[in-house]
């Protein structure tokens, strides 16, 4: 996996804290770039790594997003 931006992982943090729990997280994690003025193809290479490593580990979205996160500290 790459290494997230800082501009990234504030998008994921958003993402996790402002997610209702009506909503899925790919589309808190859209919320959160298009808040911060960012593109369809920002959004698409995010959620790419966050569903590779969901994938890998069989974890929810969230919970890989949270790994990510936790992982650039």
């Amino acid at each position: 996996m790459e290494e997230v931006s800082p501009e990234d992982l504030e998008a994921l943090e958003e993402a996790i804290s402002r997610q209702s729990k009506e909503e899925t997280f790919e589309k808190a994690l859209g919320r959160a770039l298009r808040r911060r003025e960012r593109s369809f193809e920002d959004y698409v290479k995010l959620i790419g790594e966050v569903r590779e490593l969901a994938r890998k580990r069989k974890i929810a979205l969230r919970d890989a997003a949270k790994e990510i996160v936790k992982g650039s500290e």
